[in-house]
C-alpha cells in the first residue's frame, strides 16, 4: 500500500484493510492479538493511536520499516505513540474546533478516501492546484479547475519560497535601518542620548527634526 505524506493513521489502516480484503476489525485485532477488547471503528471522525510494539508489528505485516511509516504518518511518530510496552491500539475523536479535524485528500493526486492530518489548518490547497481541501463541516473539497490563476499563483509562490526561503517574523530579522540609511534603531537611540561613541546620522536633519530642503532648484 503506497504511503501518503501527512495521512492520518486511521485512513492508512482503512486503505490497507480494503486493499487486502479485510474487515477493519480484523486488521486492528492483528495489531493487538490476544486482547479481547472492542476494536475502534476506522472513520474520519476519529484517529487511531498505536503503542511502539504495535507500530513494529504493523511494519512487519506490511513489510515496511517502522521509521518509514513514522516519516509519512505524523501520528506514528514518537511523540504520538501510546506510552505502553504492550500491543495496544486506541481510538480517539478529533478535538473540536477550527482546523483540528482532518482534511480530505485530493482524489486527483491521492487514493480516493484518504484523509490528512490538518496541522491546525482549516483549509489548504492541494499541491496540484486543482482542489482545495477543507476540514470544516465534516470535510469537503472545492474544485478550483475553473480558476487556473489560483494554480498559477500557487506554483509561483512555491517557486518563490524555494528560491528565497520561507517568510521570517519581524523579531527574527536584523535590526531595522532608517529609510535614509542612518544605521540601526539602537544606534540612533544611542545618538539621541549623546555621549561617547555617538554615531552621526548619514541622513542630516534640521534642528526641528525635519529634513533640510534640497538646494537643487526645481525645474
Amino acid at each position: 500500500m503506497p504511503l501518503i505524506a501527512g495521512e492520518t493513521t486511521a485512513s492508512y489502516l482503512a486503505r490497507t484493510a480494503a486493499a487486502n480484503a479485510l474487515e477493519h476489525s480484523e486488521l486492528l485485532r492483528a495489531l493487538q492479538p490476544r486482547r479481547r477488547i472492542r476494536t475502534p471503528a476506522l472513520r474520519p471522525a476519529a484517529e487511531v493511536y498505536l503503542s511502539p510494539p504495535s507500530l513494529h508489528l504493523l511494519a512487519d505485516l506490511i513489510h515496511r520499516p517502522a521509521d518509514q511509516l513514522a516519516r509519512a504518518l505524523p501520528h506514528l511518530r514518537t511523540t504520538h505513540l501510546l506510552e505502553d510496552d504492550t500491543l495496544q491500539v486506541r481510538s480517539a475523536a478529533w478535538p473540536r474546533g477550527a482546523g483540528r479535524g482532518p482534511l480530505p485528500g485530493c482524489p486527483l493526486c491521492m487514493e480516493e478516501g484518504a484523509w490528512l492530518v490538518s496541522f491546525d489548518r482549516l483549509w489548504t490547497p492541494c499541491g496540484c492546484g486543482r482542489r482545495w481541501l477543507v476540514g470544516d463541516h465534516g470535510g469537503y473539497l472545492i474544485d478550483t479547475t475553473p480558476l487556473p490563476e489560483l494554480a498559477r499563483a500557487l506554483l509561483q509562490h512555491r517557486a518563490f519560497v524555494h528560491r528565497l526561503g520561507p517568510a521570517v517574523t519581524r523579531s527574527s530579522r536584523t535590526p531595522t535601518r532608517s529609510r535614509c540609511g542612518g544605521g540601526s534603531t539602537a544606534a540612533r537611540s544611542a545618538a539621541k542620548r549623546g555621549g561617547a561613541g555617538k554615531t552621526p546620522s548619514a541622513c542630516p536633519r534640521a534642528s526641528d527634526g525635519r529634513l533640510p530642503r534640497s538646494s537643487t532648484p526645481r525645474p
